[in-house]
Parts: structure tokens; C-alpha cells; sequence
């Protein structure tokens, strides 16, 4: 391994070419939230899934929480 070997400039160029990926697929995210949603389905961490997004840990809380009352609520009924 180089002496100059730098993980965070090589997890940031990751991070792009998953986010790339998304939303070139068929049938790309069309959403923050849909994108959210299909990263953690690849069994990504919140942490993992905020840092790829470019959002706070605390946003992507948010829609899982969301999602979660939703699915919940669904259930119920």
C-alpha cells in the first residue's frame, strides 16, 4: 500500500459512482427518499446511506422512521 494512500478522497470517488449508478439505472430513484430506500435495501448502514446522499445522519433517520410509521400504519388497517 503507497505511503500516500488516501481513504476518504477513494470513499468519496465510491460514494459518486454509487450515487451515479442509482440514478442511471432503469428505473432510477426519482427521490432523496426512494434513494434513501434502495441503498438501505442493499443493506447499507443510515450512517453508510447519509454520507453517500451528501445528507445529515439525522435526515436519513427521518425517512426511515417515516417509512417505518407508514408500513405500520398499513398494517393496521
Amino acid at each position: 500500500m503507497p505511503n500516500d494512500f488516501d481513504a476518504e478522497a477513494l470513499r468519496k470517488r465510491l460514494d459518486t459512482i454509487i450515487l451515479l449508478l442509482l440514478e442511471s439505472s432503469a428505473g432510477g430513484a426519482e427521490t432523496i427518499s426512494r434513494k434513501v430506500e434502495k441503498l438501505l435495501e442493499l443493506g447499507l448502514s443510515n450512517a453508510e446511506v447519509a454520507q453517500i446522499i451528501g445528507k445529515k445522519l439525522n435526515y436519513v433517520t427521518a425517512i426511515v422512521a417515516k417509512k417505518a410509521k407508514a408500513q405500520k400504519k398499513g398494517s393496521t388497517q
